[in-house]
């Protein structure tokens, strides 16, 4: 596993912008089934990609408390 200090692409709250200013018409919030088809569209290319039993790894990784 790589440290997050190596890492190319770090995670930091503020990358996510101002949603309200960004995203006028939805605000703070957006509809399920926006956020599960781009879920769905990123498990489907990692699968293309790695295979279906690393891209489940993956996404329970990604998952678990505490990350």
């Amino acid at each position: 596993m790589v440290e997050n200090n190596t890492r190319k692409y770090r995670f930091f709250w503020n990358l996510l912008g101002n949603v309200e200013m960004g995203r006028p018409n939805l605000g703070q919030y957006a509809r399920i089934e926006m956020y599960r088809l781009m879920q769905y569209s990123f498990r489907d290319v990692l699968e293309q990609h790695l295979g279906a039993d690393d891209t489940g790894r993956i996404f329970y990784e990604s998952g678990v408390s505490g990350r």
